[in-house]
C-alpha cells in the first residue's frame, strides 16, 4: 500500500469514530476527578478551602474556554458546564460540535488547572461526559439533582470526619445529619458553598480605559464594558436567577 493511501486509510478510520453534535441545542458537560479519594489524601476534612478554590478555578477556566458557555456548577470533585449556540444561528458550537474534542480538551483543561494548583501532587486526571437537554427547565432539574448530591456528599464527608466507618455503615444521609447535630460540623454550620455547591456566572462591569493620543487627538479616558466569570454559592435563589437568565437567552 502506498504511503499516501495508508495515511488516507487511517484518517478515514479516525473520522469514523468522530461524532458531530447537532447545533441549536443545549448541552451540559460534567467532569469528575478520577481517583480523587487518593489524590486528596492529606487535605483538610471535611472540606479543604484550597481544593475548593482549585475546583472553582477549573470551572471558571472551562466557562472561559467553551464557546457558548451559559453557566457552570461545581461541587466536590466535579464541574458542570451548560453551553449552547441558541438562539444565535451565526454562532458555531465549540470545535464545530466535535464530541471527541469536547471531551478530551475539557478534561485536559481540568487536569492542567488542578495540577498547577497542587504542583507537588501527582498529575490530576478527569473524565468528561455530555448530555443534551431540551430547555432551561431541564437545566434547573439538573442543578437540583447535583445540589442534592452536593448535600449528600457534604454530610457524608462531615460525618466521616467525626465517626468511624463502622459507626456509619448502613446509616443514611438523614441519620448522618442527625448524628452531626451539636457538633462543630452540624449541617447548619457547614459553609453554604460546601453544602450546596457553587455557581459560575458571567457578569458585566465597566471600567475606565485610556485611549492613547493619536495625531491631533489627545489622550482620553473612556468607559468600557467588560465581562468576567464569578463564583457564588448555589443557593436556591441564585439558581432561580441563573435559570431565568438562561430562559431569556435561549428564548424559552
Amino acid at each position: 500500500m502506498k504511503p499516501d493511501a495508508r495515511h488516507d486509510r487511517f484518517k478515514a478510520l479516525e473520522n469514523e469514530s468522530e461524532r458531530i453534535m447537532p447545533s441549536q441545542r443545549i448541552y451540559i458537560m460534567r467532569l469528575d476527578g478520577r481517583g480523587f479519594s487518593r489524590y486528596t489524601k492529606g487535605f483538610a476534612r471535611p472540606f479543604d478551602t484550597d481544593f475548593m478554590a482549585a475546583m472553582n478555578a477549573i470551572t471558571v477556566e472551562l466557562c472561559r474556554e467553551i464557546g457558548g458557555s451559559a453557566l457552570g456548577y461545581v461541587q466536590s470533585d466535579e464541574a458542570s458546564i451548560v453551553f449552547t449556540d441558541r438562539p444565535d444561528e451565526r454562532t458555531q458550537l465549540w470545535f464545530g460540535g466535535r464530541l471527541n474534542k469536547w471531551l478530551s480538551v475539557s478534561a485536559s483543561i481540568a487536569a492542567g488547572t488542578m495540577s498547577r494548583a497542587f504542583p507537588d501532587k501527582p498529575v490530576a486526571m478527569f473524565d468528561a461526559r455530555v448530555v443534551e437537554v431540551e430547555s432551561a427547565d431541564d437545566v434547573a432539574d439538573y442543578l437540583e439533582w447535583r445540589t442534592q448530591d452536593a448535600r449528600k456528599n457534604a454530610i457524608s464527608m462531615a460525618a466521616g470526619t467525626l465517626f468511624s466507618h463502622r459507626q456509619l455503615t448502613n446509616v443514611g444521609t438523614r441519620e448522618r445529619a442527625r448524628m452531626l447535630e451539636g457538633t462543630e460540623f452540624a449541617v447548619d454550620k457547614l459553609p453554604t458553598g460546601f453544602l450546596c455547591g457553587r455557581l459560575v456566572t458571567k457578569v458585566d462591569y465597566t471600567e475606565m480605559v485610556t485611549v492613547p493620543a493619536h495625531r491631533d487627538r489627545p489622550e482620553t479616558q473612556v468607559e468600557a464594558v467588560r465581562s468576567k466569570w464569578v463564583v457564588s454559592d448555589a443557593t436556591f435563589e441564585k439558581r432561580q436567577d441563573v435559570i431565568e437568565a438562561l430562559s431569556l437567552r435561549i428564548g424559552d
